[in-house]
């Protein structure tokens, strides 16, 4: 049975979430990670937020929204009914990343000072960057998805930069897990991943 593409953060997201226990950060709601991390929230009655650029998949996902669970709209982002992100003639890129720092720095003014996990699987895919490099020294692990396809998402040299990291190869697309305070190495054993990784 073939692994659905936008499912394969999961194991990593899971385990990262089991091993921690403050709050949850959540940029780019999925159909699988945005319900996952609402039961490990309701259950747990632990602190997550979900921020979402497309405002069709915020109305969907809008209905995870809880006690626990926050579910936020980052609003300047246009979609095509596909999914695809559709930039405006009249917008740059760096003007739409200026729209999320705006956003993130007022986000985190009411948001808690440190993120057990921060998860990182937003489009348009150049804001991901920018994302991770905002909470690098305020999450105990950044997660992001799609990591085979550095060079499309421009994740190097910003992935290399963390003195924890570990690349889980077992499903593509990859993700990676990364930390400045927390080791990365026992991921490798709980996921049964033989090969490469830096620790």
């Amino acid at each position: 049975m073939r692994v659905d593409p936008y499912s394969t953060h999961l194991p990593l997201l899971v385990a990262a979430m089991l091993d921690t226990q403050g709050p949850i950060l959540e940029m780019g709601g999925g159909h699988y990670s945005t319900p996952l991390i609402s039961v490990f929230a309701n259950a747990q009655r632990r602190e997550a937020h979900t921020i979402e650029t497309g405002a069709t998949v915020y109305g969907l996902l809008k209905i995870f929204s809880s006690q626990y669970h926050k579910i936020w709209p980052m609003n300047g982002y246009d979609f095509a009914p596909d999914g695809k992100f559709m930039p405006r003639a009249d917008a740059t890129r760096e003007q739409y990343i200026a729209i999320q720092s705006r956003f993130l720095k007022d986000f985190c003014r009411k948001a808690p000072q440190r993120w057990s996990v921060v998860f990182i699987d937003h489009a348009p895919g150049y804001l991901r960057v920018p994302a991770i490099e905002h909470f690098a020294d305020n999450a105990d692990f950044i997660i992001t998805h799609d990591t085979e396809l550095s060079d499309a998402y421009g994740y190097e040299p910003c992935l290399s930069t963390f003195q924890h990291r570990w690349d889980f190869h077992l499903q593509s697309p990859n993700t990676t897990i990364m930390s400045n305070i927390r080791d990365c190495g026992h991921f490798k054993s709980w996921l049964g991943q033989t090969g490469e990784g830096r620790i």
